[in-house]
């Protein structure tokens, strides 16, 4: 392998410098100097003026901002929450336990479930 090596790195090498340019373009190639200023001034004229878009349509912040998400992932998270104890404690208390507090084990399970299915649903609804 380093026989291999050593046949490899100086071809890659001699290839390189043979195909490298010789000189530096002449300096009458960059004769119209501009400042930094005029640089920034002529690319803000040129550049067109873009309005933010989704996918080729305009984006409407009324209807994409972060608090409006915020505000249904957070009910979304409420009313998960309730609705999977609900149905968590429903669901364990039927299947039939004698202990202390039937349908307790189910309602907290189905709540973290609920409010995790509630929160995703909220985000969606947001859109």
């Amino acid at each position: 392998m380093e026989g291999v090596m050593t046949i490899i790195v100086p071809a890659v090498l001699a290839l390189t410098l043979v195909h490298a340019p010789v000189s530096p373009p002449p300096l009458a190639h960059f004769t119209h100097a501009t400042t930094l200023r005029e640089a920034i001034a002529q690319q803000h004229l040129a550049a067109p003026v873009r309005q933010p878009t989704q996918f080729g349509r305009p984006v409407s912040h009324a209807t994409s901002s972060m608090g409006r998400k915020v505000a249904f992932a957070v009910t979304g998270v409420l009313v998960g929450f309730l609705a999977g104890a609900t149905a968590g404690g429903a669901i364990d208390s039927a299947i039939g336990c004698s202990c202390d507090d039937p349908g307790l084990r189910g309602a907290v399970f189905g709540g973290f479930a609920g409010a995790s299915a509630g929160a995703a649903l909220g985000i969606l609804l947001a859109r």
